[in-house]
């Protein structure tokens, strides 16, 4: 079966996938995978949010 994206599934895709998640199609919403993060999405907003908690991290001095 082949699922159709629709245009927030699709620039989620190439959003996430830019930087480094794995981008799974749920429903109308997707689901961002890397490492350890497992985030759903419904919103562009909530995909930049989920890139940009990830570049603060990778970013962030590592805890003493």
């Amino acid at each position: 079966m082949t699922m159709t994206m629709n245009s927030f599934q699709k620039w989620a895709d190439d959003y996430g996938r830019a930087h480094g998640f794995i981008v799974l199609m749920t429903g109308n919403w997707v689901t961002m995978l890397k490492d350890d993060l497992s985030e759903v999405c419904h919103s562009a907003a909530g995909v930049q949010a989920v890139c940009d908690r990830d570049a603060e991290k990778r970013d962030a001095p590592e805890a003493l």
